[in-house]
């Protein structure tokens, strides 16, 4: 079934199953708007379906900390899925699942970066602790911004700790630079942009969708009792995998011909349109 939103608002003669035990939202450009809020009729829905016990999980390539303010706004903590799968945690905050780059990987990435003389800002994400090469950067400034979490400064040059996320940071063509060092030198990893000045490094075994079969083993859900949101080619695959896939009115085109569903963008509460028939 491939469905549409109308007149940027609402999904029209439409009737969902009632079945859906576990919701997985992306939340920039899903959840939350372009003003980085979640509307009041969105929050709604989703008081509506933790009303009928369907938990709604945040899948997010942020820290943990940058999602509490966006489960705030929910209303409510759940469980999380944090740096696009590297990291899980329960409601609580307890650690459920992770993969890292260990210690010594990040210690020669760090190392190939600053040999190769590019003018690259490494950080280092390890849960909530974010560890700034140049904290004043204002690259560093703008994701502060985005993600509402400050940078530290203790970046350790030598001996760095494990890592859920390795992250270059720089102009856009000494990123792609040292992107194609990292493929060279590291085949082990995945690394990918962001946005053309962010290069986000990790172990390869992280993923969204597997953190999120984590969670349903985890729970006792079938990937069929799922409903997905989401709105960029990195939730294609999350899409894929729930048992219903909707896409945001404004995801990309290719996200949208992949989805089961499409529904109002994330500034006319397209998650609303759908949560609310269920």
């Amino acid at each position: 079934m491939r469905v549409t939103a109308t007149g940027g608002r609402q999904v029209t003669n439409v009737v969902l199953k009632d079945t859906y035990k576990m919701i997985f939202a992306d939340i920039d450009g899903t959840i939350i708007s372009d003003d980085c809020v979640i509307t009041p009729r969105t929050r709604d829905a989703i008081r509506y379906v933790r009303e009928k016990n369907i938990p709604v999980i945040l899948v997010s390539a942020r820290p943990p900390a940058s999602i509490h303010p966006v489960q705030a706004m929910m209303g409510y903590e759940a469980p999380m899925i944090c740096f696009s799968g590297a990291l899980v945690r329960d409601g609580a905050g307890h650690t459920l699942f992770e993969s890292v780059i260990d210690a010594g990987i990040c210690d020669a990435l760090y190392r190939l970066v600053r040999e190769s003389g590019l003018k690259i800002v490494c950080n280092t994400f390890a849960g909530d602790d974010w560890q700034s090469e140049n904290p004043d950067y204002h690259w560093i400034r703008f994701e502060e911004k985005h993600i509402q979490l400050k940078a530290g400064g203790n970046f350790r040059r030598d001996g760095l700790p494990a890592a859920h996320k390795f992250q270059c940071v720089g102009e856009g063509d000494q990123v792609a630079a040292v992107e194609k060092l990292i493929h060279e030198h590291f085949p082990e990893l995945q690394a990918g942009t962001s946005i053309p000045q962010f290069l986000e490094i990790q172990a390869a075994d992280a993923s969204k969708v597997k953190a999120i079969r984590f969670l349903e083993a985890y729970y006792d859900i079938d990937p069929a009792e799922t409903l997905a949101f989401g709105d960029g080619p990195v939730d294609l695959e999350m899409l894929k995998h729930a048992g219903l896939g909707v896409a945001m009115g404004n995801a990309a085109e290719a996200v949208k011909a992949a989805a089961d569903m499409v529904t109002a963008d994330n500034n006319h509460d397209g998650i609303a349109d759908i949560l609310c028939m269920l």
